[in-house]
């Protein structure tokens, strides 16, 4: 879902670069006679980078709805992690 990059907000995921980035920060600046610009502090999901990034107002942004699932450790087998997804019992004793 595309939203305009003002309507971008603290903790929004949001896909830029081809990668799913978390929002920190974001600062509507107006530097002088120059075209104002947004600016944001973004946090790279998979590599944990963080980064100042600028859009121009009317930039297209990709927000991305993202579930939160709690999950618990297993076992690692050096290559890939094992985990199991916690769901609450939905039988009744």
């Amino acid at each position: 879902m595309s939203i305009p990059a003002t309507q971008m907000r603290p903790g929004m995921v949001i896909k830029f670069k081809d990668d799913l980035h978390l929002v920190f920060s974001v600062e509507h600046r107006t530097p002088g006679n120059l075209r104002a610009f947004i600016q944001a502090k973004l946090r790279n999901i998979r590599t944990v980078a963080m980064f100042v990034e600028r859009f121009r107002s009317p930039d297209p942004i990709d927000r991305v709805i993202v579930d939160e699932v709690k999950m618990e450790y297993l076992y690692s087998d050096g290559t890939t992690t094992t985990s199991w997804t916690w769901r609450p019992s939905s039988r009744r004793t």
